[in-house]
């Protein structure tokens, strides 16, 4: 896969689906008057317990979609729809756990109003299952437009209703529940005819118990996985509700890890692009495509999230309109950075999930999100919300040792990468990177162009001097 094929899947999968976020991005300066700390915070607490049971929904079961769209070639499809089936039915149990957790949990809002509030916050939850089909189904063929185009058409029907609800209605953090609510809705129908009625995958109750109990026995060591993701995304807002932290400061934190998570459109969206070609590379062995896909990627990743750290105070003087909020560019610095080493998770989890040995899963993400958690209840009390970032920085990164102390990954990153010590250059290069955003995020335009102007231009330089020539030895699979 060349550059340019990358950059042009990553920029369907990773930006267009996300060009309803852009649009967001775009009226922030419009609608940020009339959005409080206060109103950041409710909703950072409604969608760090919406995370949690969206990553338990469903059940482990998703690995499966991927494996045996590749293992059971033609017959794929009648696994699909019981895992759909299934999945349906554990999203209604937890949407209702979920719909008493928030009646409990949200108690700045008055009790005549909580009802209300819980029922629209579970829907996003209640009606998962089709975009999760979806996703991996066009993933899969290789045909993102048919994804890409419903999702932007129901998410910018989304943004509107943000839109009047904020500017003209000023409903505070309901804007962002109805219009979550309207999105998930309208998505979930906009899939119907094509996965439903086309393509013939459609839930399915499961009545094999021993099938079932097969498929659980493997997907369910996947859960503690999808629950690292939620420890190291959303449960520090969780920790900082349980510290005594006032609901202002977690909105304060709550719009700059939105804003600094805007990041991973791009990371993620570069990931999923080269998956196919990795896991092509990976199940043939050949180590140099492997090794050229992590070098490029990398690359890209340190260079994205560099750039949007050291600017990142000129882009809240643009874009939040709101001198409360803009006290959170540093927090969204700092999550920025926190994605840089995403590419060691991606390779290790790439290894783990094809040879099926879930239980390493548990390495990837579940450890460091209990990193997260442990240094969270560390670091806020003593610098606030700020600490919480640097925990979920430090945490993020601790999966890029895992190789050096986990044999099976050792083994595996070894055999993708011609041995680990490139997993260390880049984690010093990371660092050095990060400190020298610290320096220069408050220095002037001019400094930061520079800086800008040079970092790209080396990373140019090694591209054609370095990787070209790493390709070319391999064209006949890249």
């Amino acid at each position: 896969m060349e550059l340019t094929k990358i950059i042009k899947d990553s920029i369907w999968y990773g930006v267009v689906p996300k060009l309803s976020s852009i649009i967001s991005i775009i009226v922030l300066p419009i609608v940020t008057p009339y959005l409080t700390p206060k109103d950041y915070g409710i909703y950072g607490i409604i969608s760090a317990y919406l995370s949690l049971l969206n990553g338990i929904s469903t059940l482990g079961l998703h690995m499966h979609l991927p494996n045996s769209f590749f293992t059971l070639k033609q017959n794929y499809k009648l696994l699909w729809r019981r895992i759909f089936g299934t999945i349906l039915i554990s999203c209604l149990i937890l949407s209702i756990i979920l719909f008493c957790i928030y009646i409990f949990v949200l108690t700045e809002i008055p009790l005549n109003q909580r009802w209300n509030v819980a029922l629209l916050a579970v829907i996003p939850l209640l009606f998962s299952a089709n975009g999760l089909i979806a996703n991996n189904f066009y993933v899969l063929i290789g045909k993102p437009q048919p994804l890409v185009l419903r999702n932007l058409l129901g998410s910018i029907i989304s943004i509107i209703t943000f839109f009047i609800c904020a500017r003209f209605f000023k409903m505070g953090y309901l804007s962002w529940i109805i219009a979550s609510a309207f999105a998930t809705v309208v998505i979930f129908v906009l899939f119907i005819k094509p996965i439903w009625i086309n393509e013939k995958i459609y839930p399915q109750i499961e009545k094999s118990s021993r099938r079932q109990i097969k498929l659980l026995k493997i997907a369910l060591p996947v859960i503690p996985h999808n629950l690292g993701h939620i420890l190291l995304s959303s449960a520090d807002r969780i920790i900082m509700t349980i510290l005594g932290i006032s609901i202002v400061d977690i909105g304060l934190y709550s719009n700059g890890h939105q804003i600094g998570d805007y990041t991973s459109f791009a990371i993620v969206g570069i990931f999923t692009a080269v998956s196919p070609s990795i896991q092509k590379a990976y199940r043939t062995n050949n180590n140099k495509s492997t090794y050229y896909y992590y070098q490029t990627t990398q690359i890209l990743c340190s260079i994205i999230v560099f750039l949007l750290a050291i600017w990142m105070k000129e882009i809240y003087s643009i874009l939040i309109k709101n001198e409360e909020l803009q006290r959170s560019y540093l927090v969204a610095s700092i999550i920025c950075f926190s994605l840089a080493m995403y590419g060691n998770y991606s390779f290790m989890s790439t290894a783990a999930f094809i040879k099926e040995k879930t239980g390493y899963i548990l390495y990837l993400v579940f450890i460091p999100g209990i990193i997260n958690i442990l240094l969270a209840f560390c670091f806020i009390p003593i610098w606030g919300y700020i600490g919480a970032a640097f925990a979920m920085l430090i945490a993020n990164w601790t999966n890029s040792f895992i190789p050096f102390f986990v044999k099976f990954y050792k083994n595996e990153m070894k055999m993708m990468l011609g041995g680990i010590h490139i997993i260390f250059y880049f984690m010093i290069l990371n660092i050095g990177l990060f400190l020298l955003s610290l320096f220069l995020k408050e220095t002037n335009i001019l400094i930061k162009a520079i800086t800008t102007l040079t970092i790209v231009y080396i990373s140019i330089f090694y591209y054609r001097r370095i990787l070209i020539p790493l390709k070319n030895q391999n064209t006949s699979i890249l």
